[in-house]
């Protein structure tokens, strides 16, 4: 895998971060959730979607206790083996559903 692309996203409250596009992507692939504190009870998830986020899909959840420092979640292609990856509009984002206390700083990153 020698390809990368990825989408950030910086909160202390529920948001989200921009589209990855990854309707070209094909063969296998790995995401790496990379995710920095301080925070406290944290609920992140990784969403797909075809229309543009007017409606998605939750693929996964990364749901932290505490983060103190840096965290990283992998997920294969096996995995995640609904998700949109190489799909016609297919796109990705981080989501952050909730968070108890603090901020985080966090990246959402495709390799392929």
């Amino acid at each position: 895998m020698q390809n990368q692309r990825e989408v950030t996203l910086a909160a202390s409250s529920s948001a989200a971060s921009s589209q990855m596009d990854v309707h070209d992507i094909d063969g296998d692939w790995s995401l790496r959730v990379l995710l920095e504190g301080p925070a406290e009870k944290v609920q992140l998830s990784i969403q797909d979607s075809v229309d543009a986020f007017t409606t998605s899909r939750t693929l996964a959840v990364v749901n932290p206790v505490a983060v103190d420092g840096r965290n990283e979640f992998t997920f294969r292609a096996y995995q995640l083996s609904s998700a949109r990856v190489g799909v016609v509009n297919g796109k990705l984002r981080l989501s952050l559903q909730s968070i108890g206390s603090g901020s985080i700083n966090s990246k959402l990153i495709i390799s392929y």
